[in-house]
């Protein structure tokens, strides 16, 4: 059983990074910039003497907001591959059974299963592998903020 959790785990998290590597690519490929000339420019408004311009791009001339056909082009992108995803999941799911069971069996068996679940994960909790799990877990939550907090800043 835990080799199987194992791979399931590994395979999820495969495709939950490479969702993020070939959402990167498209966005990449979307809203590069058409050639623009490079021109030899030495930059000294940096540090104190920083002056955003009229349009809050700073001084650099190669920071130009994408255009509005280039934003539906993207989101629609994104949409597309979402609208997959969730074809590709309804196609290759196996079918819950539906259990017809009285409401309150049905309420019983899940407080019961809430305890052993929670009881089980406070015995986890004691076992010094799980302990030694703990720093992982919460450095990989930092970075995944760090992340988003750095993609998504606006300034």
């Amino acid at each position: 059983m835990e080799t199987i959790l194992a791979r399931f785990f590994g395979l999820m998290s495969f495709f939950l990074e490479n969702t993020q590597i070939w959402g990167n690519l498209v966005s990449y490929y979307i809203l590069r910039p058409a050639m623009i000339p490079l021109v030899n420019h030495t930059n000294t408004t940096c540090g104190i003497d920083f002056v955003k311009d009229a349009d809050g791009n700073g001084s650099n001339p190669n920071l130009q907001p994408p255009s509005d056909d280039k934003r539906y082009l993207l989101v629609s992108m994104y949409v597309l591959s979402a609208i997959i995803a969730a074809t590709l999941m309804g196609l290759f799911l196996d079918k819950l059974e539906n259990d017809v069971k009285s409401e309150r069996e049905r309420e019983e068996k899940n407080c019961k299963a809430i305890l052993w679940r929670l009881l089980g994960a406070a015995k986890q909790a004691t076992l010094p592998d799980q302990i030694l799990l703990l720093p992982i877990t919460i450095l990989c939550g930092l970075e995944l903020a760090f992340y988003t907090g750095e993609i998504t800043e606006v300034s």
